[in-house]
This record gives structure tokens, sequence and C-alpha cells, in this order.
């Protein structure tokens, strides 16, 4: 390391700008040149023929150049990679309930993310299966004029060996709406109309199928980290309004209420991940 500091403290007084000019500048002060000559094997003496030393001189210059880049990246990576540790380490939040509790109302935050998460779970179960069932069919959301019903609530859904037959002929116009219904479903369902009444084709498990209920399953998860995350933001604005409180109680609940969301999110994922080992066929 001292002989690449000293060659370099030499070279960056003598920059390729000014090489001509380097063995006159030698010539005319040879003893600040004394610990260099000595550190390159060189003895600085009067009679040193000057030329074939100028062009060594250059040659070890550029390596020590080069060394010297090479250390400088290295430092330069190391702290990079420091830098990114110490991003990776975070502080872990101690969430205080009672704390919470004076500046927000918890339970309502806590049943929020709990409500999202069951949700995630109850579409899991009622759209994602790799056997389309009467029972989940049966459940599929039917949107109609501005509401909301359960397919069982509009028609009678029956199964035979390969096919589901559903009679609506109860409620011919919304028709339409199931169809569309099915078709999002997430359940790889396409229904054929014969009047009143809808055949759906129970799909066989192949691989594009797992895939495409896999993607599914990715998407509502997504979802649901979405809807976590508003509620997150939607508490800490409501925070941020309560001029009464100090900046540190803001910033202390702020984080707190981040970290239950996260913590929401992560079980969320973990959902995901064991949903994801059933559709794929990986769970034992």
């Amino acid at each position: 390391m001292l002989i690449v500091k000293t060659l370099w403290s030499v070279w960056s007084r003598t920059c390729p700008a000014r090489y001509r000019l380097l063995a006159s500048t030698i010539e005319k002060k040879p003893t600040h040149f004394r610990g260099f000559f000595h550190l390159l094997g060189k003895d600085a003496s009067d009679k040193m023929e000057w030329n074939p030393f100028v062009m060594q001189l250059g040659y070890n210059s550029l390596k020590c150049m080069r060394k010297r880049c090479f250390i400088v990246s290295s430092l330069n990576l190391a702290k990079t990679k420091d830098r990114g540790k110490d991003k990776k380490k975070q502080t872990k939040v101690e969430v205080n309930l009672n704390e919470l509790s004076e500046v927000i109302n918890t339970e309502k935050l806590l049943t929020q993310f709990e409500h999202t998460v069951n949700n995630l779970k109850d579409n899991y179960s009622k759209n994602l299966t790799l056997r389309s069932s009467v029972g989940s069919i049966e459940q599929i959301p039917i949107p109609w004029e501005s509401k909301e019903y359960q397919l069982q609530e509009l028609s009678q859904v029956a199964r035979k060996p390969k096919t589901l037959i559903i009679d609506v002929s109860a409620f011919p116009q919304v028709i339409p709406n199931i169809i569309q219904a099915l078709a999002k479903s997430g359940m790889n369902l396409n229904p054929q109309q014969d009047g009143t009444t809808l055949f759906v084709p129970i799909p066989k498990i192949t691989k594009e199928h797992r895939e495409n209920l896999a993607k599914n399953a990715k998407a509502m998860f997504i979802g649901c980290r979405k809807s976590i995350r508003d509620i997150q933001l939607d508490c800490i604005k409501s925070v941020k309004n309560k001029k009464h409180i100090s900046e540190d109680l803001q910033r202390s609940i702020q984080n707190q209420v981040q970290a239950l969301a996260d913590k929401f999110i992560n079980e969320a994922e973990a959902i995901l991940k064991m949903k994801q080992k059933e559709l794929s066929g990986d769970l034992d």
C-alpha cells in the first residue's frame, strides 16, 4: 500500500499532459525523488541515464495507476455493500396497543386489517379451487340493479359428471350478468347459454389451468395488500390532523401503524405462498 501511495503521489504531480517535462523535472530536483527512486530500485545519482529511466517510470506509474484504481474501486464497492446492509437492517418497531389506543381507534384498525385478510382467504377458498365445486360456484357474486347477489339466490345449480347446469328461469333478465361473472370468476369457466339455462363444462386440471389459478391468486394478494396500505394511509392521515399531539408521538404512532400493516401483509403473503403450493401440486 505504501508503494502504491508513493508512486501515485509522484505521478499525480507529473500528469500525462506534462509527460515530456518529466525528465527535466527530475533532473532539476533529484533529491525530491530520492525515496521514489529507492522504491523503484533505482539510484538517485547524477550519472543516471534519464531517457531509459523515464520510460520505465512511465510504465511503472501506469501500473501504479491501475493498482490505485482497483484499490479505490474495491473500497467504493465495499462501502456500497455496507450501505446496502445498513438499509436492510431495519429497527424492529415495538407495537404498544395502549399508546395507540390513546390516539386512534385500535380496535377498528385491527378489525379492518383482519377483515381484509379474511376476505383474501374466502376468495381463495371460493374462487381458486382445482375442482369447481357446486358450493363454490353457487357463492359467486352477481351484480344486479346496483346490488350484489350470490348465484344461488338467482338460480338453481346442479352438477352432472362433466357439466354444471344453471337454471335461471326465475330471473332471465340477469343471465348476461351471470355469464360475465362466471367468465371473470378465475375458475376457468366457459358458460354456454341455451334459453334460460346455462351449461358450464367443468375444466380439466391442466398445467395451464394451474398457472392461471396461481396468477389469479397473486392478483388477489396484490389487491389485499393495496387495501391494507390504504387503511394504513387513512389512519396516518387522521393522526397527522390531530394537532394536540407532539411530533415525536405522531412519528411513533405512524411507525407502529406501519408495523401492524406489515404484519398483516406478511400474513397475507404466507397465505398466498400456501395457496400457490396447493395449486401447483407441491403441497404434501
